[in-house]
Order: structure tokens, then sequence, then C-alpha cells
């Protein structure tokens, strides 16, 4: 079974968000083309959650050919670690 570490899904969900912004996507629109709630998107993006291994298989393949033409963040793996660093604290708040 295919097993994302919390490092990937991150580096996920701040592509998946630049990806959203350059295709001009609504949260249902995105959310549809990834077969999940459009709330779940939402969670992701605030940190609340995390996607399952379905959401981040749909995720990868969504984002197989996607290359980024905006450089809102830098996505090298000083700033991943750094996003990966506040998700794990919002969650063992919960």
């Amino acid at each position: 079974m295919i097993k994302y570490t919390i490092e990937q899904k991150v580096a996920f969900i701040k592509k998946l968000e630049l990806y959203k912004l350059e295709n001009n996507l609504s949260y249902p629109k995105l959310a549809k083309l990834l077969k999940c709630h459009s709330v779940a998107v939402k969670n992701w993006e605030s940190g609340k959650s995390m996607p399952k291994t379905q959401a981040c298989y749909q995720i990868e393949k969504l984002l197989l050919n996607f290359t980024p033409t905006l450089h809102l963040e830098n996505l090298d793996g000083d700033y991943i670690q750094k996003c990966v660093d506040e998700t794990k604290a919002r969650l063992q708040k919960k």
C-alpha cells in the first residue's frame, strides 16, 4: 500500500494551492477534479486536516504535469519544512 509522509502531503497542498490559483478554480470545482468534498480541500489548505491516501493519490495525478508559472512562494525544502512544522503544531492542538 502507498504511504505518504507529512512532508509529501504538505508539498502536495502547497502545489495544489498554486494549481487552484493559476487555473482560477473554486473549491467546488477543484474538489470535483479530486473526487472529494470542497470542505476537505478548504481544511487541507487551512491546515485543519491532511489529505488521506486516496486524496493524495488524486492530487498527485492532477499535479503530474503541472509546472507553476507563478512563483508566489519558494517551494524549496526549507519552506516545505516550515509548513510541515506549522501543520504538525496545528494538528497537535486538536
